[in-house]
């Protein structure tokens, strides 16, 4: 059996596995897209990690996952140990596993949950990557608020810094998810939930002299007056809305946004 199990490092390939394996597989994945909300990267991690699970275990003999036992979990997770892979990814993938099979025995296709009990040594914590002071007054004295474009990048740089939100959750924000009055934001984050997070002075004054000064002309289409929108009504997929835009015209993408140490840095 031993001799079975050598390969489970490959390329995880769904379309391989018995019907009782994927249908389990797609229900899982579609439990964490549709109910979960989760986002599509986490989602494919997942569904990377329990296909990889899966493809080892009819290697093994086991084609269905109601006949997974947790010796086959801690062998599957004993021979990434052997192949010398990190112990946070090994953290990750056996917490792959105790999630997809909580949900299979909820939905009963499976009677037991193997993965119950499934642990794994913990690896050393690291400390987030922190900004010093002098840092962070470099970045923020970064753009020039002479024209649009750097009008944005320093209410960007002052939200981010304020607020501690992430950049995916900055590249999201509509124009009516910004309270001036109340200096709030209100972001939209994993699992689609909402929070309100206060800001301060100095992000208040760089939105106002973007949005006063630089959001109109960065605007797609003729320039007209933006209406706001809030965060419940997002799908409503205008882009007029957005707070953000690029040279382009088009809303702020994650890729081309600060770094994420700024997180671990910021006033908030």
């Amino acid at each position: 059996m031993m001799a079975a199990m050598t390969d489970n490092l490959r390329e995880a390939d769904p379309d391989g596995l018995a019907p009782a394996a994927r249908h389990a597989l797609e229900a899982f994945v579609a439990h964490l897209r549709d109910e979960r909300g989760l986002s599509a990267h986490t989602v494919a991690a997942y569904r990377r990690d329990m296909t990889q699970f899966l493809e080892f275990a009819g290697r093994a003999g086991v084609n269905d996952p109601a006949q997974v036992e947790p010796l086959l979990l801690r062998r599957f997770l004993a021979q990434l140990r052997t192949r010398g892979l990190a112990a946070a990814s090994i953290a990750r993938k056996a917490a792959a596993l105790r999630s997809a099979f909580r949900f299979l025995a909820r939905r009963g296709l499976v009677a037991d949950d193997p993965a119950a009990g499934l642990g794994v040594p913990r690896g050393p914590r690291r400390l987030p990557v922190v900004l010093k002071p002098r840092q962070v007054d470099r970045l923020l004295a970064g753009p020039e608020p002479v024209d649009p474009v750097g009008l944005r990048d320093r209410a960007i740089l002052e939200l981010l810094y304020a607020t501690g939100i992430r950049v995916g959750e900055l590249c999201g924000l509509r124009l009516g998810d910004v309270d001036l009055a109340a200096d709030t934001v209100l972001v939209l984050g994993k699992g689609a939930k909402q929070r309100i997070v206060p800001f301060g002075e100095p992000a208040r004054v760089a939105l106002l002299d973007y949005l006063v000064n630089g959001r109109a002309v960065m605007l797609p289409g003729p320039s007209r007056a933006a209406t706001a929108t809030p965060a419940s009504r997002r799908d409503s997929g205008a882009d007029g809305d957005v707070l953000f835009f690029n040279r382009r015209r088009r809303p702020r993408q994650e890729a081309v946004a600060p770094p994420k140490a700024n997180r671990h840095g910021c006033a908030c």
